[in-house]
């Protein structure tokens, strides 16, 4: 429910933004209206899917960290045991 909130309101201040730019450069034409409502409507609807997809790229790359430090700490008890069993 939150990122749905969240979308709305970027959208609209995506719409802001436009509408208030093209107010300044000075068009008033029901184009600008409809690039600055479709604009806000695609970033309403793809902002959790944006967000999802860097949280899930951050997530991966945190369960290799976690996966390597998990090696290597294997490795270092598996050298441990076996230099214990074999002192030569």
């Amino acid at each position: 429910m939150l990122h749905r909130i969240v979308g709305l309101v970027l959208g609209g201040v995506v719409i802001w933004v436009i509408l208030t730019v093209g107010e300044a450069i000075g068009s008033d034409s029901q184009p600008r209206y409809l690039l600055a409502i479709v604009v806000g409507l695609l970033v309403a609807l793809l902002y959790p899917w944006i967000i999802g997809l860097g949280v899930t790229r951050r997530d991966r790359r945190r369960d290799r960290e976690r996966e390597q430090e998990i090696q290597a700490e294997v490795d270092r008890r598996v050298a441990e045991e076996r230099a214990r069993q074999d002192p030569s």
